[in-house]
């Protein structure tokens, strides 16, 4: 009965797994901030949501590599299994395609870590000085020290995770993202309730961590067995071994590039305010854009768990039924997201009339207003980039840094002088009048050139 309507709007259980934990943040979303408002004062509560986005720079270190793993596992797990089902003539195949699997798996695992130790080193001195001209009564600096070492293992065994969903265990993987996220919340609300307050974060990233250690050391622990043997094995057919320099740096680079001007333009929304003006406005922008992220990450679902299909779509030749999921993908996510963001809006006007106490622990309903245009310039900027990243070619890097580049000056510009109202004006205009126009025009073009 409800076949068709699921395949209408492409959802399978991967989908499902990565939708219900959305759900699961919009419902323990308003709990959360329940047992913020209530346990912390509103310093307190810029000060929680600062050390979010300390942890977020993280991202520097990622340098959207990720999805670049997931598009180059998607393809090489694809090479695999059609040499696999060709026949015994293709053992020389199968050997050489594992060994591109091997390097790529042994050299990603070293980028990575290599970049978290790199992010502690960063994070921590940045976290600390950020802070450090707060006049708030709380005990900020162990919970710092501690969480961003616990953060920095997360992101080690990331790429473990990434070549895992492109080698076709995306439902496993959205499932485990899945019990994270409930497993979190549960330890934020309890820390919360015996008054641990900033503690409650560092709970809940080292509950992400050991999943994800579990996962990849544990669970998956027969998937990377063969690989690390194969390292020695010598590439025996006459396909090329996997080249790190050649293969995944043309395209690391670009995306490096694309995703630092990405964060400075999107990820620094609350510490701007918090450095140039208070902790409490810096805490009403914190807790609105916990809510507007959720929504965001819900809507972009549709294109993340279906980003390993794509790519292998483009790794069989099969570009037209590539390109029309995605066209239906993003409409639909598109459609999503601006539903939720207008429902958001009509809530928080109702909150402003009926509980306006209760309405000043958020941004008002016009700034709101304005952040959901930039949300759906960045979401649609999402979808054009995982598109030219399926077919496993470099992001469109020019445009990109250039509207990112020119929408941080806005949002450090505005946050400066305007604060809250600055920071969500620069970042709407920035992305819906400068990016996303720059970016569709360079991405006609590549789809075009195809």
């Amino acid at each position: 009965m409800f076949r068709p309507l699921l395949n209408r709007f492409d959802i399978d259980r991967t989908l499902l797994f990565s939708l219900a934990a959305r759900v699961w943040q919009a419902i323990s979303g308003p709990v959360t901030i329940a047992l913020i408002i209530h346990g912390l004062t509103l310093g307190e509560q810029g000060i929680y949501y600062g050390l979010v986005s300390v942890v977020g720079i993280q991202t520097f270190f990622e340098l959207g590599l990720l999805n670049v793993l997931i598009s180059h596992a998607g393809h090489e797990s694809s090479l695999i299994n059609s040499a696999a089902n060709a026949g015994d003539e293709s053992e020389a195949a199968i050997a050489s395609a594992k060994t591109r699997m091997t390097q790529l798996i042994h050299g990603s695992t070293r980028w990575f870590q290599a970049a978290a130790i790199l992010f502690a080193i960063v994070a921590i001195p940045f976290g600390y000085f950020t802070f450090l001209s707060t006049n708030v009564g709380t005990d900020w600096q162990r919970p710092l020290l501690l969480l961003i070492p616990i953060s920095g293992l997360t992101l080690a065994f990331s790429p473990s995770l990434a070549i895992l969903e492109g080698s076709g265990y995306r439902e496993e993987i959205y499932r485990m993202r899945l019990t994270q996220l409930v497993c979190g919340s549960l330890a934020v609300w309890v820390a919360l309730l015996i008054d641990w307050g900033l503690w409650s974060l560092v709970i809940a990233s080292a509950v992400q961590a050991l999943m994800t250690v579990y996962i990849v050391s544990v669970r998956f622990a027969f998937f990377f067995r063969p690989f690390r043997s194969e390292l020695t094995q010598p590439n025996i057919a006459n396909l090329p071994a996997f080249s790190w320099v050649r293969e995944a740096a043309p395209t690391l680079w670009r995306t490096a590039a694309v995703t630092a001007c990405y964060h400075l333009a999107t990820q620094f929304l609350t510490l701007v305010v918090l450095h140039y003006h208070s902790t409490e406005q810096a805490g009403r922008l914190g807790m609105t854009l916990t809510i507007t992220s959720a929504l965001q990450m819900m809507a972009m679902a549709w294109l993340q768990t279906k980003f390993a299909i794509v790519s292998a779509e483009h790794a069989a030749n099969r570009r037209e039924q590539a390109g029309e999921m995605w066209r239906r993908l993003t409409m639909t996510s598109t459609g999503l997201l601006a539903f939720g963001l207008g429902a958001m809006i009509g809530g928080l006007w109702m909150l402003s009339t009926l509980y306006p106490s209760l309405a000043d622990r958020f941004i008002s309903p016009w700034q709101l207003t304005a952040l959901s245009i930039g949300y759906l310039a960045n979401h649609l900027l999402g979808a054009q980039g995982f598109y030219v990243l399926s077919k496993r070619k470099p992001p469109i890097a020019r445009a990109s840094v250039i509207g990112y580049s020119l929408t941080a000056a806005a949002v450090w510009w505005g946050g400066r002088e305007y604060a809250v109202s600055g920071v969500i004006g620069g970042f709407a205009i920035g992305m819906a009048l400068i990016t996303l126009p720059l970016h569709t025009l360079a991405y006609l073009v590549h789809r075009r050139d195809r």
